[in-house]
């Protein structure tokens, strides 16, 4: 037979004990648990043999200068066990019939070498029935795996069953019997056994031995509702289902048979609670960790719980059976909850329903409604509408309250509350066939254009011709109906058309008729201030952009306006003047028609030295304004250039302001009107009839020669271009011709709009002395 060389197997008992102590057990709190653990294990199996109760057994501790120890009165060890079990790692005296029936906690056999991480000698004193007591005892220092390092001897002393620990702690750790009683309570607090520290006895709430109420510590304020069974095919229980103090769940459960087999235990859970304590035969392992709708948290104190090696933590297989309880549990109770009162209290069951989509089951949860914010069961809702209309409503607006809910009518108000919130409006809306006040404004009684009243059809045609005109919009329809919601105008696309609903009773409209009856002077400027205030932002979706499609409308527009100008009473005049030559036949048709056209879009501006204001007073904050985006120039100049057109700039909006001046002086320099020191008014007309062109941005070139001044204006676009013509009538403006690019400072008012003058033409307008007078005439040339 073929010879193999061998190595011997050995085994480094440092690192052994490391492994055994340090990474499993590192402090002196987690030996004294699993050391106290002992004890109670050995009492059980006591109680088992003897019959006698639990409540006749004892664990004591003390601490003496860095001395441990542990007393039990249990069952003690006789020598094979603490031979072959306590002294020996991997090798449990626990699994044997007796410490089944007794339901022992400790099954791991890690044993007494465990304590070795923190301490450096070990001692114990076991007596075990009709046995000496032995003696047995080793020092960290002295211990080899493979070799007789520990010592016993039997005592002939006569002293009653038990085990006493004495462990002498490492150099350096220091344990006080606060420490001890502080870490021991989470594991102890259930015990059905006396324990005391330094000979005190230690008060651990030991009311769980009484059930839930006097676990509870307060049973008055608990309120038993009913008792059922829950059976499943691997989990069967009973549960006591309680209230707590009116609206808290508290549940008991007990019974538990766990995949066939009966298993002793007992859950104490209430809502609301922190903190989820996994037991075993009512010692502490561990928390245990699950999820629960109700928020339940307490005691779990299950045989068949099962810790992990370390005793930090539950079993991934323990913690996955807690979780199918409580999902079982819960299920059962949202059943039993639904039919109670005290279902509307219980947030935790509103939430459940809502998230499961259990509508059904929401029939004692109640909702507010108007008329006078009274509350009903979802369940009484039918009852309650008979043959009054009904809805149900999200928002909290006052005035769609009011309009829906009434003598003949009833509005149910949905909670703010999310979950409650769903389920409100599942089972209006599924159940009790409830119907939602519409998201949506709601258009009814539209009214005809032949039975629009004279007011209604004067402002119809009046809204139209300014949306159409001042802003552009090419297709509009004006009509009058009743808007739901408490809305006073709606605007929409239809087809080519944008449709303006005007609710035919709303405040807005009724204060225009009365301008209409009994100031019809002023009713086109209350409905532009009307248009300005009220529906500017409903139709700005629908004006056409400052690009092609912005400038094709507004030459359109324009040239519409050029059509329907109207003559001041001056100008009229001039015209009747030509209108009698013509009736007289002393002027031909032709003539007529081609003198009516150079007086049309002239005009006489005077301008004297009180007509001069100041810029900064007539401007207020004009100092504060945000500085121009596009300064080329800061060496306070104006901004203007020869060789170079500025591209289109926004006016300076000042619409909060109002001024009967017709030129503005600028004392000071001022960035924000990019340096210039003179502004020029433009004429009245002009500011009646095109005040919109400026709205957009622009650009602005000056051109002069001896007896004119032309300011050009083109649009952003580069399509449409205004042009305003000054002729001096006496003087003389420049003895050669001169043109700029002027970086565009457009100022425009409430109700007026100025212009930059250059520093070149400053002299020309300059009226501090007498008056000037000036032809003025505008026009709009298309691209």
């Amino acid at each position: 037979m073929e010879q193999h060389n061998k190595i011997k197997f050995e085994v480094e008992t440092s690192q052994v004990l490391k492994i055994l102590a340090n990474d499993i057990y590192d402090s002196p709190l987690a030996l004294l648990r699993e050391n106290v653990q002992n004890a109670y294990d050995a009492i059980l199996m006591e109680s088992q043999k003897t019959g006698k109760d639990l409540s006749q057994f004892c664990i004591e501790l003390s601490i003496n200068k860095g001395v441990l120890e542990i007393i039990d009165n249990g069952i003690g060890m006789p020598l094979e066990v603490l031979r072959n079990n306590f002294w020996k790692p991997g090798s449990s005296g626990k699994k044997t019939e007796l410490a089944a029936k007794a339901g022992v906690i400790g099954t791991f056999g890690i044993g007494a070498l465990a304590n070795f991480g923190v301490c450096e000698k070990l001692e114990v004193f076991t007596k075990a029935h009709g046995q000496k007591q032995i003696h047995s005892w080793v020092e960290k220092k002295d211990i080899k795996i493979g070799d007789d390092c520990i010592s016993y001897k039997e005592l002939k002393s006569e002293v009653p069953n038990g085990t006493k620990v004495v462990a002498y702690l490492n150099t350096g750790i220091n344990l006080t019997p606060d420490q001890i009683s502080s870490y021991i309570k989470q594991y102890v607090d259930l015990l059905p056994v006396k324990l005391t520290i330094n000979g005190t006895p230690f008060t651990a709430n030991t009311g769980g031995l009484g059930g839930l109420s006097n676990y509870l510590g307060n049973p008055s304020k608990l309120k038993l509702v009913e008792s059922f069974r829950i059976n499943s095919p691997s989990i069967e229980f009973n549960v006591d289902f309680h209230i707590l103090n009116e609206t808290t769940v508290a549940l008991e459960l007990y019974d538990f048979v766990v995949g066939g087999q009966t298993t002793q235990g007992f859950l104490y859970l209430i809502q609301g609670k922190t903190g989820n304590m996994g037991y075993r035969n009512r010692f502490g392992l561990a928390n245990v960790p699950f999820s629960s709708s109700y928020s339940l948290g307490g005691v779990l104190n299950l045989a068949c719980l099962v810790p992990t090696a370390g005793r930090e933590a539950i079993s991934r297989e323990s913690i996955q059976l807690i979780q199918r309880i409580i999902n079982l549990l819960e299920q059962k109770l949202t059943t039993k909850i639904s039919v109670l009162d005290v279902a509307d209290r219980i947030q935790n069951f509103i939430n459940y329903i809502s998230s499961k989509n259990l509508t059904n089951l929401a029939g004692n949860v109640s909702v507010n409604y108007q008329p006078n914010s009274q509350k009903v069961k979802l369940s009484k809702v039918k009852a309650l509408v008979t043959d009054r209309k009904a809805h149900y409503y999200k928002g909290n607006h006052q005035s769609i309250m009011e309009m829906f809910s009434g003598e003949g009518s009833i509005l149910f108000m949905l909670s703010n509350q999310g979950s409650r919130r769903n389920v409100q409006e599942r089972y209006l809306k599924s159940i009790a066939n409830i119907p939602e006040i519409p998201d949506n404004v709601q258009i009814s009684d539209v009214v005809n254009k032949s039975d629009l009243s004279s007011h209604e059809f004067s402002l119809s045609f009046k809204l139209k011709r300014i949306l159409e005109e001042d802003y552009l919009i090419p297709s509009i329809e004006i009509k009058f109906s009743t808007l739901s919601h408490g809305v006073q105008f709606l605007v929409k696309q239809e087809s080519n058309s944008v449709v303006v609903n005007l609710h035919r009773e709303g405040a807005a409209i009724k204060h225009l008729y009365i301008i209409y009856e009994e100031e019809y002077g002023m009713f086109d400027d209350f409905i532009k201030d009307f248009v300005r205030t009220n529906l500017y932002n409903k139709v700005q979706p629908y004006i056409p952009s400052s690009q092609r499609q912005g400038a094709d409308a507004l030459r359109n527009i324009l040239s519409k306006k050029r059509e329907l100008y109207k003559y001041s009473i001056d100008e009229i005049g001039s015209i009747e003047n030509y209108l009698k030559d013509y009736q007289k036949g002393d002027v031909e048709f032709v003539d007529l028609i081609q003198k009516t056209k150079q007086l049309k879009n002239a005009q006489i501006q005077r301008v004297s030295a009180n007509q001069l204001g100041d810029a900064s007073q007539e401007l207020p904050k004009i100092e504060e304004a945000p500085l121009p985006d596009n300064q080329e120039i800061l060496n306070g100049n104006p901004q203007t250039n020869k060789d170079v057109i500025y591209d289109a700039s926004p006016s300076v909006f000042r619409l909060d302001s109002n001024t009967n001046k017709k030129m503005l002086e600028v004392n000071n320099p001022i960035p924000q009107l990019n340096n210039f020191t003179l502004f020029l008014g433009l004429s009245d007309r002009l500011v009646r009839m095109d005040y919109d062109f400026f709205i957009d941005p622009h650009a602005t070139k000056v051109i002069w020669g001896p007896h004119r001044v032309i300011y050009i204006f083109s649009h952003a676009s580069k399509e449409v271009s205004l042009y305003y013509s000054i002729e001096l009538i006496t003087d003389s403006i420049a003895t050669q011709m001169g043109s700029l690019s002027v970086l565009t400072t457009t100022i425009i008012t409430k109700d007026r709009i100025f212009v930059p003058v250059p520093n070149e033409l400053i002299e020309i307008f300059d009226v501090k002395e007498g008056e000037k007078k000036f032809y003025v005439t505008y026009d709009i040339l298309g691209g």
